[in-house]
């Protein structure tokens, strides 16, 4: 059997043939004939050669019989053919290939002219068959190079996707990003991502299948018959890229398939699979390109294997990057928690304080409408804010009575010790402005740098007035915690002064959650209610006596 490009070869040959009859015959009058060799010259006959029918036998049989004596040319040529007429034989195609020969009887007198006229034809057609042959190459090399550059631009815009990914952009935004232009790259009429395999005792689905998590496109054939095709790779425990073409459709809808597992050593994160391979529809505009049809247009090879296979690298690289991300993350927190555990063990009466100010901080953060992002390192702030106490010495942090001025000294010390002990903790560093200036005032009367207004990052301005919140109705040493309703007074009468005015509106629309948050301090912890002091509400102090005349500034 030939191959695919000596077939297309030949019927350009055929064409230019046939073309070369029909222009003979039209200008020199004779119906012309085409001939191929075979065993021997044979009389094309139905398609190939319109003219065959007006050749009658006998000028068939004569015309056969010079051929059998005949040895094919570079050129044209004549021999006599009777007594009047000469046989006119042009031979068509590649010396290597297949050759064929058109034929007609010219006048004698006219044989050298109709012989220059059949060269000059053959010449002029050819040529134009060549350039359209080199203008279809052209088209597909320009193509190739397009396809080229769309692989490089997709890879290049992949590779920066995954560089400015981190652990919020789980694997399934990743996929919802990226899939859509691998499909349009590799010619699928659907992509999908599968998860992997869920055991049969924690998903209702059957031992073996695989959850789809994603799919884009033209979805057929329909999901179950992709869904068993994953199965089963499922089952064979593949771990590398296949292509599957079939040899004809069926009920299933699937032509092809190419399914790369998305796994990272002995991690596997699930399934990416690409079906149907569909054919561009401008490889069908000339008649030349039909000739030229190659059923690779419509299969999936190496280069779609090999870029599916470029993407499920990359996605169960970041998977496992995630993964281990979050680990970290775990570890990061749990020796947080270690270190809150150890403020508290030091001081017990401001047992469970960093927590709440962690949740009113992030509570007030939402009000503020911050990113997600920010509002989660508020929380981690606030968790920490008061990390450098474990620097303070136990005598002076339970000290029921006046601090001298050299213990206040030492309390004031605190962020910026909270400050050093983090500072090392490169992944911490985003707490490092509220652990710092979370006692710094508005007024510049604040500590330890004395800043003034927006110098104070948003993030220690809003730890501040929480802070602030649960000290004053959190009991202490030193004093009992104050009514929820005075302390409430003294941040509004403190706001512009000690505390900012914009967060301090936020706090106060947040208010009633904000309550909530406190009201979940054990029942030893938790402030009187004014209703049990006193049937008479005594007017709150100023907020400016009330920190010159306590240690709530300090602490």
């Amino acid at each position: 059997m030939k191959n695919t490009r000596i077939d297309a070869r030949t019927g350009w040959t055929i064409a230019l043939a046939h073309s070369l009859s029909s222009k003979l015959q039209t200008v020199i009058g004779p119906p012309f004939s085409i001939w191929s060799k075979q065993d021997g010259w044979e009389l094309l006959q139905g398609n190939n050669s319109v003219d065959a029918a007006s050749v009658d036998a006998a000028t068939k049989n004569s015309i056969a019989q010079i051929l059998a004596q005949y040895n094919v040319k570079a050129c044209s040529e004549t021999v006599p053919f009777d007594a009047d007429d000469q046989l006119l034989m042009i031979p068509v195609g590649d010396e290597n290939g297949d050759r064929l020969l058109v034929t007609g009887l010219v006048s004698s007198q006219n044989a050298d002219l109709a012989r220059a006229l059949a060269d000059a034809t053959l010449t002029s057609l050819s040529q134009n068959r060549e350039l359209e042959r080199m203008h279809v190459e052209s088209e597909k090399f320009i193509g190739q190079v397009t396809e080229n550059f769309e692989e490089l631009s997709w890879l290049r815009s992949l590779a920066e996707a995954f560089e400015i990914s981190d652990a919020t952009n789980n694997l399934l935004q990743l996929t919802r990003r990226s899939l859509p232009d691998l499909r349009h790259l590799v010619g699928g009429e659907a992509i999908y991502f599968f998860g992997p395999a869920q055991p049969a005792d924690e998903s209702p689905r059957p031992t073996g299948t695989c959850p789809l998590l994603f799919s884009e496109g033209d979805i057929f054939p329909p999901e179950h018959w992709v869904h068993l095709e994953v199965a089963r790779a499922e089952a064979a425990n593949l771990r590398q890229t296949t292509v599957r073409n079939f040899q004809s459709g069926d009920q299933t809808g699937l032509r092809n398939v190419v399914l790369a597992p998305v796994c990272k050593s002995q991690h596997h994160m699930g399934w990416l699979v690409v079906v149907n391979k569909s054919c561009p529809l401008d490889l069908m505009t000339t008649e030349l390109k039909k000739d030229e049809w190659d059923k690779n247009w419509f299969e999936f090879g190496t280069v779609e294997a090999g870029l599916v296979s470029t993407m499920s690298t990359m996605l169960a690289t970041h998977g496992r990057n995630i993964e281990l991300f979050r680990q970290r993350e775990e570890l990061l927190i749990g020796v947080m928690r270690t270190l809150i555990n150890a403020i508290d063990a030091k001081d017990s009466y401001t047992c469970g304080h960093s927590d709440r100010v962690a949740s009113i901080s992030r509570r007030i953060a939402q009000q503020l409408e911050q990113p997600e992002t920010e509002c989660q390192h508020i929380h981690m702030a606030g968790l920490l804010h008061d990390i450098g106490k474990i620097g303070i010495p136990d005598s002076v942090l339970g000290k029921p009575g006046k601090l001298t001025a050299e213990e206040m000294e030492l309390v004031t010390r605190h962020p910026s010790i909270g400050f050093e002990i983090l500072k090392p903790l490169e992944r911490l560093s985003f707490v490092l402005p509220g652990v710092l200036h979370h006692h710094e005032a508005v007024d510049g009367s604040g500590y330890p740098h004395g800043l003034k207004g927006e110098e104070i990052p948003l993030q220690a301005r809003i730890i501040a007035i929480a802070d602030s919140y649960d000290a004053m109705t959190s009991n202490r040493p030193y004093r009992d915690g104050m009514p929820t309703e005075k302390a409430e007074s003294i941040l509004l009468e403190g706001l512009g002064r000690q505390w900012d005015r914009e967060v301090g509106q936020a706090f106060f629309a947040a208010l009633a959650d904000i309550r909530e948050i406190c009201g979940k301090r054990t029942a030893s912890d938790a402030p009187q209610s004014i209703a049990s002091n006193s049937t008479t509400v005594a007017p709150a102090p100023a907020a400016s006596s009330f920190f010159d005349n306590s240690r709530l500034q300090q602490l």
